[in-house]
């Protein structure tokens, strides 16, 4: 927003979709270009909220501790253990 800021006050435009509707029209082209970028959003989205869960989880692993949880009956591929 701050590299953008600039044009989106200019523009009067407040979204992304706003910007490519301007930018490309409401025909056909300006509908793929908003559907190519709503989908794009949501992988990468997903991508950062899975990275974030397994690093947050990594690392609360390691302040919070569960007791009563045994993982004994895990085939022994799963614990990691050497």
């Amino acid at each position: 927003m701050i590299f953008m800021g600039k044009w989106n006050r200019r523009a009067q435009v407040m979204t992304l979709a706003e910007w490519m509707q301007l930018r490309f029209g409401v025909g056909r082209e300006g509908n793929i270009a908003r559907i190519v970028s709503a989908v794009a959003a949501i992988i990468l989205t997903s991508g950062r909220i899975g990275y974030f869960a397994i690093g947050g989880g990594k690392f609360l692993g390691e302040f919070i501790t569960v007791d009563g949880l045994d993982f004994n009956y895990l085939p022994s591929i799963y614990l990691h253990r050497h």
